[in-house]
């Protein structure tokens, strides 16, 4: 019987699927073949077959009719990294020009909407890996994922989790596994570009921390299911489904005709990075790569009232955006917000421009979208809430004792600080202001 983790395909072309390898009981690594179909496994006998191995990675290959594999651990406990396919008859060992690194418990699955195979994560043996690979069904390419806040940003480097393609969301899914504090419960979309995490709706749960799970697209129910898996001693028989949000997609086609106000586009170049399933709220990306959150309109008698001068104080007074393209931006704003847009007189070296203030519904500035020039040259492009504090001398000298950074610092023609951007501990930027 196999205990250790054996490789299996769903192949397509012969309405089957495959198993490879594994361990068994006695810790002996396994090179048998088997197909099941029509409710029966079936012992086969192909004359080339990989070397015995476990916990390695198997996908199909609708462009190449062919069953993936790659990697796992070999009979002497070490991770490898090669390469076969499976035609429905014989394996034959792949030779790409480019191999991602051998590991072992890592995952794949193919992206039929980008037509690639993609790779993620596993373990050498010694470090766990968070690194991200595809296969355009002639060679391999490592894929560096973006990183929409200037830090890296996806899973956990782990192994064990599972993964598996959502033809619904049209994302490839990466849920739980182990890191090196141990399993955790998360949940992951793919999309070629970067990564995008999920979260429980309110009023639902995500299944507990585990590793060694099954994840599937149930075509019958049309959604992804997670059967099994656990964590130490903890096993799980529970059978979790997931009804992931559908991303918007755009694709160009031909040029639009211009009219009155310009040539049209739909793309305006922005980016999801995280989105509720209850269309509650979502994390957005701008094009310079600066994120922001939208919710649905809030009713004034929601919003607690702030009175008195002493309220404002550690309250965000103001927000506003710097980047080398002000005017684009404020287009992006104005179309996915409502915001209007108006002008606000500048002066740089007695060159006049125009920054922005974006105005909402009700006739008042909501946010600010500045040129990253004169007092805001050199300043990140991301959303920068104004913090009004009571000393604003004190509070720049505790920035730097407690280890934040001084970014910017304006100084009124007595000397006295007037702004200050400053950096906190985990890389976020602020600006403080007197109070």
């Amino acid at each position: 019987m196999v205990t250790g983790a054996a490789g299996n395909i769903a192949a397509g072309h012969a309405q089957n699927n495959v198993m490879f390898g594994g361990e068994n009981f006695a810790g002996a690594k396994l090179a048998d073949t088997w197909a099941y179909q029509n409710g029966q496994w079936s012992y086969l006998t192909p004359t080339t077959a990989p070397p015995p191995r476990c916990h390695h990675a198997m996908a199909y290959d609708p462009t190449s009719a062919t069953g993936i594999l790659f990697g796992g651990e070999d009979a002497v406990a070490t991770a490898i990294s090669d390469m076969w396919q499976w035609n429905g008859v014989d394996w034959t060992q792949a030779a790409p020009a480019m191999l991602p690194p051998a590991r072992m418990r890592h995952g794949m699955a193919w992206d039929r909407q980008r037509d690639v195979l993609v790779l993620f994560g596993g373990t050498d043996g010694t470090t766990r890996l968070d690194d991200v690979w595809e296969w355009n069904g002639t060679d391999w390419s490592q894929i560096t994922p973006s990183q929409p806040t200037g830090f890296p940003y996806g899973p956990s480097a782990r192994d064990g989790f599972v993964m598996a393609y959502d033809p619904l969301s049209e994302r490839v899914v990466v849920i739980g596994g182990e890191t090196d504090n141990g399993c955790v419960a998360d949940m992951w979309t793919w999309d070629g570009i970067g990564w995008v995490r999920h979260l429980a709706t309110a009023g639902s749960a995500m299944p507990s921390a585990r590793k060694g799970a099954q994840l599937f697209f149930d075509t019958g129910a049309n959604e992804l299911r997670l059967h099994g898996g656990g964590c130490g001693n903890n096993y799980s028989d529970e059978l979790w489904s997931w009804l992931l949000p559908v991303f918007a997609r755009s694709e160009v086609i031909g040029v639009g005709c211009a009219g009155s106000n310009g040539v049209p586009t739909l793309d305006l170049g922005g980016k999801e990075l995280m989105h509720d399933a209850n269309s509650l709220w979502a994390v957005l990306l701008d094009p310079n790569g600066a994120a922001f959150g939208i919710i649905p309109v809030v009713s004034a008698e929601a919003v607690p009232p702030a009175d008195g001068v002493a309220e404002h104080v550690g309250r965000i007074s103001w927000l506003d955006l710097t980047v080398s393209d002000a005017s684009a931006t404020c287009d992006f704003y104005r179309q996915v917000v409502d915001w209007s847009v108006q002008d606000v007189e500048m002066e740089d070296a007695s060159e006049r421009y125009a920054d922005y203030n974006m105005v909402g519904a009700d006739g008042n500035p909501a946010a600010g979208v500045r040129h990253a020039r004169a007092m805001n040259l050199g300043l990140p492009p991301t959303w920068m809430i104004y913090l009004p504090v009571g000393d604003l001398a004190e509070s720049v000298r505790r920035v730097r004792e407690e280890g934040g950074k001084i970014i910017k610092a304006t100084r009124r023609n007595e000397g006295e600080y007037a702004c200050a951007v400053v950096q906190d501990l985990v890389g976020a930027y602020l600006s403080l202001v007197p109070g």
